[in-house]
């Protein structure tokens, strides 16, 4: 959530920004449509509620083997993408979403997060924000994809407080 808060806050200075799409998904794709697609499977419900979670069928991502990857649907629209692949992927992987999505908005070459990511680089989108994250500890890299209602689903998890 720190990354999405991060990129939201470098998207107000960008120029105008286009909206994510990944493998024919945009936010505006719905989970049947997805799976009529062949682009996910096996979905299932997720522990927030309103939303499913479909893994997604090809196990790579720009030619690097996935240790898994997840689509998240709310209310049936896209809201969250992610997969995790061996940290000997991690430059190949950023090469290949500088070369997709342009430069990031936002990185932070250095070590945070209490010694446990390496280096992370934030793209921002009209419609959410992706992040690649090399993990120091545990041995992934990883890359997600926020949209913008995901903090909507965050919203509804929160208390509520009536007085």
């Amino acid at each position: 959530m720190l990354f999405y808060l991060l990129a939201q806050a470098a998207a107000l200075s960008a120029p105008a920004l286009t909206p994510f799409e990944f493998r024919g998904m945009t936010t505006y794709t719905t989970e049947s449509e997805a799976v009529q697609r062949g682009v996910v499977t096996s979905c299932e419900r997720y522990a927030i509620p309103g939303v499913r979670e479909c893994a997604l069928v090809d196990r790579s991502l720009a030619g690097a083997s996935t240790l898994f990857g997840t689509a998240q649907f709310r209310n049936g629209n896209l809201v969250y993408v992610s997969a995790l692949v061996s940290p000997d992927e991690f430059d190949r992987l950023k090469a290949a979403l500088v070369e997709r999505y342009g430069q990031p908005c936002l990185q932070d070459p250095s070590a945070s997060r209490m010694q446990k990511v390496g280096h992370s680089y934030y793209w921002c989108f009209s419609d959410g924000a992706a992040t690649l994250e090399q993990i120091s500890t545990g041995g992934m890299s990883g890359f997600s994809f926020y949209a913008r209602s995901y903090d909507d689903i965050i919203a509804d998890l929160r208390p509520k407080v009536d007085f």
